[in-house]
């Protein structure tokens, strides 16, 4: 039986949005060919889109899985997961319903697109996620929270300076970059529901020489900063705050796109 832990924006939603569109668009047309050795759609095969989508909550545990045509639902205290067939998608800019047949009767499964914050660690995830069971509803957070920060460079502003500002780009397998105003800098960092840390490693330095070198301090104690941050939270307008254990802040707002 599977464990639970005990209970202790626009733009963005659109990419989150498409990204499980084509996951679950691709796979019930394979699922629904008229022909079973015709070979599934590009979509299907991509190892990009065939991440199974995840959800989960508390009070009580769940977690449910997409996987494909299918849904796999564990709740706590039962034994095996139920195993459902999804049977129809309909979708809107913001919100996602599935129709799904199960052993337990009809269920619906309904994804917002919008930001969700678990209710037991706070850590934020790119949809709301609620199922309608014949029995009860469960109310949880559902993809990966990772694509949250990933999902563009973050530009972080030195006040102390005129004009310079950092630039820090979350990437696949945990990859961390930051490009300073004086120095690049690579490392990696680390999230899960107990928060996020930061690891950076000066790899050149090249930019402060002359009329920039008053930059060189801020940078140095930036990177303080960032060494300090335990976990992060999204503002009301998606701006990305990188929270230290005495409550302070770094503020960050999507990079301009060129």
């Amino acid at each position: 039986m599977r464990a639970f832990p005990p209970c202790g924006r626009a733009a963005l939603a659109s990419t989150f949005k498409r990204r499980l569109m084509a996951v679950l668009t691709a796979a019930l047309l394979s699922a629904c060919a008229a022909t079973p050795s015709q070979p599934a759609p590009a979509e299907a095969t991509d190892p990009n889109d065939s991440t199974p989508f995840i959800a989960g909550g508390h009070e009580p545990g769940w977690q449910l899985q997409l996987l494909g045509d299918h849904a796999e639902l564990q709740r706590f205290g039962e034994p095996v997961p139920a195993r459902m067939r999804i049977s129809a998608i309909d979708s809107s800019a913001d919100l996602t319903r599935l129709s799904v047949d199960s052993a337990l009767g009809a269920v619906s499964i309904r994804i917002a697109h919008s930001l969700c914050r678990d209710s037991c660690s706070g850590l934020p995830h790119p949809d709301n996620v609620s199922i309608d069971l014949p029995d009860r509803q469960l109310r949880g957070c559902g993809g990966d929270p990772h694509a949250l920060l990933r999902a563009q460079p973050w530009q972080l502003a030195i006040v102390e300076v005129a004009a310079p500002v950092a630039l820090l780009s979350f990437g696949e397998a945990k990859r961390l970059q930051l490009q300073g105003p004086c120095s690049d800098y690579l490392g990696e960092y680390t999230l899960s529901g107990e928060g996020l840390r930061l690891q950076l490693t000066k790899v050149s330095r090249e930019r402060c020489a002359g009329t920039n070198a008053e930059a060189e301090e801020p940078e140095l104690q930036l990177l303080q900063r960032l060494a300090a941050v335990q976990r992060h939270d999204f503002g009301p307008a998606g701006e990305l705050r990188l929270l230290s254990a005495d409550g302070s802040y770094l503020t960050a707002v999507a990079a301009p796109t060129e």
